[in-house]
């Protein structure tokens, strides 16, 4: 497992950035990121909104997640098993793809992304 707390914001001009099974805590505002892949980040607590490029998203199997970024240009969104998050935002305009599973705390889904679960 690497151990960093942060990314540091000189990286700023990634515009794919996969991390897996890394000790990080926060990724903060990446305003060149398009694609964003967290897997196993299991002290990941903190995602930064400010991302405005940022259309695809997958999180796979990150227990202390709680809230999911609010990004208005998402296009795709990929959860699953990510036991602490409870909500998903309201903000992703641009969701054309939505994909949840195995998240047991999910309170509710907005009804607007209902017909991509279909």
């Amino acid at each position: 497992m690497i151990n960093i707390k942060s990314i540091p914001e000189c990286y700023n001009s990634i515009i794919e950035l996969e991390l897996d099974n890394v000790n990080i805590e926060v990724i903060p505002s990446l305003t060149n990121l398009k694609k964003l892949n967290i897997v196993n980040c299991n002290n990941l607590i903190n995602i930064s909104d400010n991302m405005p490029n940022l259309t695809d998203f997958y999180c796979f199997n990150n227990n202390n997640l709680v809230n999911l970024p609010s990004i208005t240009s998402l296009t795709s969104l990929d959860i699953m098993d990510c036991p602490s998050i409870i909500k998903i935002p309201e903000s992703y305009d641009k969701l054309e793809k939505l994909k949840l599973y195995c998240l047991d705390n999910l309170e509710e889904i907005p009804e607007r992304y209902e017909h991509l679960l279909k």
